[in-house]
């Protein structure tokens, strides 16, 4: 059953002044007002045709969602807002394709990564970053051959996108500039896939993923510094 946020009527037995479980008992309502910061229901849902692959939140709780329809398809980018489930905006990001990954940079804006399938089912990687406030398109990068994984926010407000690609050293990292979208440096690893990036509290970049060999796979960590995407540290792998 699911609870009211703020107020529930209840019963309790009431056995010689006090609450018991005895056969005996009188039986008082009594009204529990109650303040729950996570309550086991809905206040609201929202429902649409497309899908819903990745969701971000912004500051005021808002959530920023992205997908696509029941596989690839258009994909679009929408928020929602907190109070009510109201879709505030909506913002094409590809014609066919599929959402992988969004984030809220220090300004409230939404970065959203997908993937883009032309008719031969080739791929490009689209990065948009949409206005907070209306989901205006303020800048788009696009990368032939490639697929995006994740994105991480620097404190400049600069993105960093890790993904996968078919060509030779496919586990890339790249990074974007914040305001224009400007590809400020783009580093080829390793063959395989990155999975994840974080940026820690220098500007420097950690990228996680898969890694593909002749005889094994595992996973590679590559640290870049932020400022020119130079290896700042070995690469490992675990089998």
């Amino acid at each position: 059953m699911c609870l009211h946020p703020w107020q529930h009527p209840a019963k309790h037995g009431r056995e010689n002044g006090g609450v018991g479980m005895g056969a005996s008992r009188q039986t008082a309502s009594l009204l529990l007002v109650l303040l729950l910061p996570a309550v086991p229901c809905s206040a609201w849902e929202k429902t649409q045709s497309s899908g819903l692959s990745v969701l971000a939140l912004t500051a005021d709780g808002d959530a920023i969602i992205a997908g696509s329809g029941n596989g690839p398809g258009p994909v679009s980018a929408a928020r929602v807002a907190a109070a009510t489930g109201a879709e505030m905006w909506r913002t094409s990001i590809v014609d066919d394709g599929g959402a992988n990954a969004v984030r809220i940079d220090g300004g409230g804006n939404a970065i959203v990564a997908a993937v883009r399938f032309a008719a031969d089912r080739s791929e490009t990687l689209v990065v948009g970053k949409l206005s907070g406030t209306t989901g205006t398109e303020l800048w788009r990068y696009t990368l032939d051959d490639g697929a995006p994984s994740a994105i991480a926010v620097d404190g400049a407000g600069d993105v960093i996108v890790g993904g996968g690609a078919s060509q030779a050293a496919n586990f890339f990292v790249v990074k974007l500039s914040g305001t224009t979208g400007a590809e400020l440096w783009r580093a080829g690893i390793v063959d395989g896939g990155s999975t994840a990036v974080a940026v820690d509290a220098a500007g420097d970049v950690i990228a996680g993923g898969s890694v593909n060999g002749a005889v094994r796979q595992g996973i590679a960590d590559a640290r870049r510094a932020g400022a020119e995407g130079r290896r700042s540290g070995a690469c490992s792998e675990s089998g």
